[in-house]
């Protein structure tokens, strides 16, 4: 999984499933000034305190670890539906996985809230280098209710088919 990075202002906003063994086109070699760039994503489950701040909230031995994509595929053409606030899926729905919604810092820069998996995976190897870093995304009130909703609670989010 990849995206921009953390502290960037401009780039994409979308996070990326980026293939495992890249094919190159044309290319020039080094890093060149006004480009658009990406970074590999870690988890980011806790403060940096060492503290896991929600338990069960993304297991802390993801903390700084290196974030894998997925991608959902159906053997049969079915829709795919993510939906925040809930692990539940509506009738009719197939739940794939629930999880955790989680994105970059919302005080740093714009990105996707992404469902992560509570039982989330890691690509072993990883450092902490706060790029492209993922968090768990809470709740705010005001145009959203409270309740049902509360204020700086995390959100939990479900992967459905259909």
């Amino acid at each position: 999984m990849a995206g921009k990075h953390q502290n960037h202002k401009g780039s994409g906003t979308n996070t990326l499933c980026l293939h495992n063994t890249p094919k190159w086109g044309s290319y020039k070699d080094g890093t060149q000034k006004w480009r658009a760039y990406v970074y590999g994503a870690e988890y980011e489950p806790d403060d940096g305190s060492g503290k896991n701040l929600v338990p069960g909230l993304v297991p802390r031995s993801t903390d700084d670890q290196i974030a894998p994509c997925t991608v959902c595929r159906l053997k049969l053409q079915r829709e795919i539906l993510m939906i925040p606030g809930t692990t539940e899926c509506s009738t009719g729905w197939t739940k794939e996985y629930d999880g955790h919604l989680m994105a970059p810092r919302s005080d740093v820069s714009a990105g996707e809230f992404l469902c992560i998996d509570r039982k989330a995976d890691i690509i072993a190897g990883g450092k902490n280098s706060n790029q492209f870093s993922l968090y768990p995304t809470e709740a705010k009130c005001g145009s959203l209710l409270c309740p049902p909703y509360v204020d700086g609670r995390e959100l939990t989010c479900v992967v459905c088919s259909g």
